[in-house]
């Protein structure tokens, strides 16, 4: 994504004051911000796809990992999908069945086509996914919390079972 997009994201971005904790200072992952127990940190949720890896992380982690969609896009590239161009590729809507207290996320796909570890050791093209989770906060959609699917991307570009246990609400936008 470009310097532009960085800025609406940037804007947009709703860090939460948490207190960190145990499991998060146990974290071995640098975009973690939590260096002790108890430390006060503004941070967003970061999760990653199929595994139990995260936490809370600074703006600008999100924010790095959002232009990394762009800066890692193989030019040219093409699948099924489309392009390797980053782009908004689907959205999913809450579960309406939910608790009224239960947070009402609204995601948005993210893709691009990048080189992705391939069996053997080898790279190849693929499509890698980031979801944005966006609620509206006093009057203005905020991006509350994001999943790396940089790796299991395609199963929110074609959901699999499991993208659709995730987002049961998902809709492909149209090009």
């Amino acid at each position: 994504m470009s310097g532009r997009d960085s800025a609406f994201f940037r804007d947009r971005i709703e860090p939460r004051g948490v207190v960190c904790t145990e499991d998060d200072v146990r974290l071995v992952d640098p975009e973690v911000a939590c260096a002790n127990v108890g430390q006060p940190f503004d941070g967003v949720p970061l999760s990653y796809w199929a595994s139990d890896r995260g936490g809370h992380v600074s703006v600008d982690s999100i924010l790095a990992l959002i232009e990394r969609l762009g800066a890692l896009a193989i030019s040219g590239a093409t699948d099924q999908f489309g392009t390797s161009a980053p782009r908004a590729y689907a959205i999913s809507f809450p579960d309406q069945s939910l608790p009224p207290e239960a947070p009402r996320l609204y995601s948005v796909v993210l893709t691009a086509i990048h080189n992705l570890p391939m069996p053997g050791g080898q790279t190849g093209p693929g499509r890698v996914a980031l979801i944005t989770q966006w609620e509206f906060v006093n009057g203005q959609w905020r991006l509350t919390r994001v999943l790396d699917a940089f790796r299991g991307g395609g199963d929110f570009v074609e959901p699999t079972q499991e993208g659709r246990n995730y987002l049961s609400r998902w809709e492909r936008l149209t090009p």
